[in-house]
């Protein structure tokens, strides 16, 4: 019995990141990454209602790691803030970003969102600056 209860916690990890979800794109184009990085090399670009592999687990500042068709490795990083669990009705505008604002992506509730010299959307977290999507702070 101690045996199985050891082999159980030694093989959590693995069970736990090999998850895949199917997610939608809710934007107009979404770009799938390199890195968990906004200026990473982009490898492919996925358009509004198109399908996305995702793991949740592997969740770096806001990007999710995206796998490939049959769910076992992982090909790249794609923004969480604009995939969503069923198929969107309506296309979003470039001028649209009402369903942005309320996303968890933005921040812990509460926070206030700053922009910065260059574009950039932060808020503070101590004395640190916590960078956000742009569209945030629209």
């Amino acid at each position: 019995m101690k045996n199985l209860f050891l082999l159980s916690f030694i093989m959590m990890p693995f069970i736990a990141s090999s998850q895949c979800l199917q997610k939608y794109v809710n934007a107009q184009s979404l770009n799938i990454r390199q890195k968990p990085d906004k200026t990473s090399d982009v490898i492919e670009t996925k358009k509004f209602g198109e399908i996305v592999n995702i793991d949740e687990s592997i969740l770096k500042g806001g990007f999710v790691a995206v796998k490939d068709e049959e769910c076992k490795e992982v090909v790249g990083y794609i923004w969480n803030g604009f995939l969503v669990d069923e198929m969107p009705s309506q296309k979003p505008t470039k001028t649209d970003f009402s369903y942005k604002k309320n996303n968890s992506d933005c921040g812990p509730s509460g926070v206030t969102l700053r922009r910065g010299p260059k574009g950039g959307c932060y808020y503070l977290s101590g004395k640190s600056k916590v960078y956000v999507d742009r569209n945030c702070c629209n």
